[in-house]
């Protein structure tokens, strides 16, 4: 029992304690308040020092500063749109001009340019330049040299070129060009063998027709021939570029792409190397000729003027001798060649012929050329009315009027020979 009083006794001690250590606490000991009234100055400063300093803000203060950071957020959210619209518009563009150029390329980039195929024994003629005085029956030691000269040419063209005249020869040398460049991707150099070049152009082969190629390839890359017509203009050497390979040792002969234009629209003859070859030796004028004649269709009758045969051909001298002497042996010779049949002089400067389709003359190439065929004559194909071009008034019959003989001799065909020539190799 005692154990228990004292128990009580101790906790009430306790509680009275803490009562009064309450008491104490919540009354405030003036002599405290005396002596923390004298340094109050300098413990608010020490305070202040201490700690940071909050200032009260009015209503309107706060509401600016929200409207602040409202516009900065707004700011900063404009400048991140713009940014990221930026670089949206930059990658959108790059795309769009990446595709654009590729499509550019795709469409503007030019398919390899290579010549109209034709076939291994024949050459190809542009018809404005057979019909003009681009390459003349010139004599030797007559060759001249031209300055932006303008040739004479049909009505439909104008050409101009500049440099050495090129002759017949030189012709040849250029349709042997085009049949080595057959096939091939022009702008590119191709390779070629030059024996071979000469003999399929009916040349020797030796030092001086070496030389004579030297400088028969000068003059048709040197000279510079610019072609007008109603579709097409055209500036360029007829063959680009001509030269000796010093690591391989071999030659090539490259073609400009622009030559191209010559043959578009399919304005171009077909010119038959064998043919060509049987032609006789000192016919300039039957090559010429030639040139002509194929640009025209077959079977069907051509009359023309002399005096522009004359002036296209570029022949000099007086209009009879040329119609008398180199005219009248050109015709007869194409007509023994069997291209072309009904030669007539007739009395108003005019002539006319009928040119034979390509299935008629088929000959052998190993014909030499001054072999001479069998005279015999077959009935004269009856004339059909002429569509080509024609000068003057109309033609009046006159009787007892001489005339170039007409013979249509067709020599017998033998089997197939091999090509020409080798076949040209491609860039290396």
């Amino acid at each position: 029992m005692n154990s228990v009083a004292q128990i009580r006794q101790k906790i009430a001690e306790e509680a009275e304690q803490r009562l009064k250590a309450q008491e104490q606490t919540s009354t405030p000991n003036p002599a405290q308040c005396a002596s923390d009234a004298m340094p109050l100055n300098e413990s608010k400063t020490q305070q202040s020092l201490n700690t940071p300093v909050t200032i009260p803000l009015n209503s309107s203060t706060l509401e600016a500063e929200q409207t602040d950071e409202t516009n900065q957020t707004a700011v900063n959210d404009i400048v991140k749109r713009t940014q990221l619209n930026h670089k949206e518009n930059s990658s959108t563009t790059s795309k769009r001009l990446n595709k654009r150029n590729d499509h550019k390329t795709a469409t503007n980039s030019p398919e390899p340019a290579t010549l109209p195929l034709f076939s291994h024994m024949d050459s190809a003629m542009p018809n404005h330049l057979a019909r003009s005085s681009l390459f003349s029956p010139i004599k030797a030691g007559e060759r001249q040299i031209h300055e932006k000269t303008m040739l004479a040419s049909r009505g439909d063209s104008s050409i101009y070129y500049t440099g050495h005249q090129l002759d017949m020869a030189d012709n040849d040398v250029f349709l042997q060009a085009l049949r080595v460049a057959r096939g091939q991707q022009l702008g590119n150099n191709i390779y070629f063998n030059r024996a071979q070049f000469l003999r399929d152009i009916g040349r020797s082969v030796g030092k001086s027709q070496y030389e004579w190629l030297q400088d028969s390839f000068y003059r048709l890359t040197s000279g510079t021939v610019l072609v007008h017509t109603k579709r097409y203009k055209a500036a360029l050497h007829l063959i680009d570029g001509y030269a000796l390979d010093e690591k391989t040792g071999e030659y090539w002969l490259r073609m400009n792409p622009e030559i191209i234009k010559l043959f578009s629209h399919m304005e171009y003859a077909l010119v038959d190397m064998r043919t060509r070859l049987r032609i006789s030796r000192r016919q300039d004028m039957a090559k010429w000729l030639q040139n002509y004649v194929v640009t025209h269709e077959e079977g069907k009758e051509h009359v023309i003027g002399v005096h522009f045969l004359q002036l296209w051909s570029g022949s000099n001298g007086r209009l009879r001798d040329f119609q008398a002497r180199s005219l009248t042996k050109a015709l007869e010779e194409l007509q023994r060649l069997g291209l072309i049949c009904n030669v007539e002089m007739r009395p108003d400067g005019k002539v006319a012929w009928l040119r034979l389709p390509a299935e008629s003359k088929a000959t052998p190439f190993t014909e030499l050329a001054n072999t001479k065929p069998a005279s015999d004559k077959l009935p004269a194909t009856p004339p059909v009315e002429s569509n080509a071009l024609q000068t003057g008034s109309n033609p009046q019959i006159v009787e007892n009027k001489p005339s170039l003989a007409t013979s249509t001799h067709r020599p017998s065909a033998e089997p197939s020979q091999p090509p020409l020539f080798d076949e040209a190799r491609p860039t290396k």
